[in-house]
């Protein structure tokens, strides 16, 4: 999917270490792992976030893609939702409840 306005890009690595697995079957077990979205995993915590404004475009576009995520509106911190990339990378974005309380903007003023 194609979120207006936004690029993310993974510089590909050609030299992998392998142990018992290949990446190629860990990548399939981590997307058989994470299945429909539909709960949390053991993974979850192993994830790419960005912190956003508002949830409401991407989810939209998720949606008429009919891209599966993960959607937790009643966290603590704030609103997310996390998707599955190839490979069974895990993105979040996240709206936090107080964007001003987050170390890094207090550092920044």
């Amino acid at each position: 999917v194609q979120f207006p306005g936004y690029q993310i890009h993974f510089v590909d690595q050609y030299r992998k270490n392998q142990g018992n697995l290949t990446t190629a079957q860990v990548e399939q077990y981590l997307e058989k792992l994470h299945g429909n979205m539909t709960r949390k995993d053991a993974y979850y915590d192993n994830r790419v976030g960005f912190e956003v404004e508002d949830l409401t475009p991407f989810k939209k576009s998720m949606s008429v893609a009919n891209i599966r995520y993960y959607s937790d509106d009643n966290s603590k911190e704030g609103e997310s939702m996390i998707m599955q990339l190839p490979g069974g990378i895990l993105f979040q974005l996240m709206v936090p409840v107080s964007p001003l309380s987050h170390p890094a903007a207090a550092n920044s003023s």
